[in-house]
């Protein structure tokens, strides 16, 4: 695929609903993944954190979007007005396996500061990958908040409770703020019997 195969002639993404205008497509697609990202948090997807499950995930928010859910980009992509390069398109797969491969080693996680810094670098690495064409955030948040889940029974990473602000930094300068994503999460992570009350 080529970069053209993605959009329309005016730079908008290509979508099943044929819509053209960047804002409108914008709030569709907020109304449909708000929705699917509710379901998920009450049911979730199973899985066993791997590269499918990262697709599957992909899929189910954006699938009623975009014909392109579920399968990685086939195109470079880079943050504009930023030095943020992210993976090339041909060492996403390779890449996800390692760092897939790592975290899924992990067994009985503790809440504690350096659980919430392996998180914090999962994360990181996974955005730096930035494996899909459009919604690698809300992909990759949903796919820790389930890793959290699975791995650390009785807690869950709560996404209302990080300061947006200290979030995005901690990607956008994260050399100079390596532990800024750890202590988000270390802050997000919450006993879900305290959340219910």
């Amino acid at each position: 695929m080529e970069w053209n195969d993605y959009v329309y002639e005016n730079g908008v993404l290509k979508n099943k609903f044929d819509i053209r205008d960047e804002k409108l497509l914008l709030q569709k697609e907020s109304e449909i993944v708000l929705t699917k990202l509710s379901a998920l948090i009450l049911t979730g997807l199973e899985g066993n954190f791997d590269i499918n499950h990262l697709k599957r995930i992909h899929k189910y928010l954006f699938g009623e979007i975009y014909d392109f859910a579920g399968e990685f980009r086939q195109v470079e992509i880079y943050k504009p007005k930023s030095d943020i390069v992210f993976s090339k398109y041909v060492n996403i797969e390779e890449e996800l396996s390692k760092i897939m491969e790592e975290a899924n080693r992990l067994k009985n996680l503790k809440v504690n500061f350096e659980t919430a810094m392996f998180l914090g670098n999962f994360y990181y690495k996974l955005i730096m990958i930035h494996p899909f064409r459009e919604g690698n955030g809300r992909t990759i948040r949903e796919f820790l908040r389930e890793f959290v889940s699975s791995k650390i029974p009785g807690y869950e990473l709560d996404y209302s409770k990080v300061n947006k602000q200290n979030f995005l930094l901690g990607i956008t300068d994260y050399e100079t703020y390596p532990n800024l994503l750890a202590y988000e999460i270390y802050n997000s992570l919450v006993p879900i019997d305290v959340k219910s009350k």
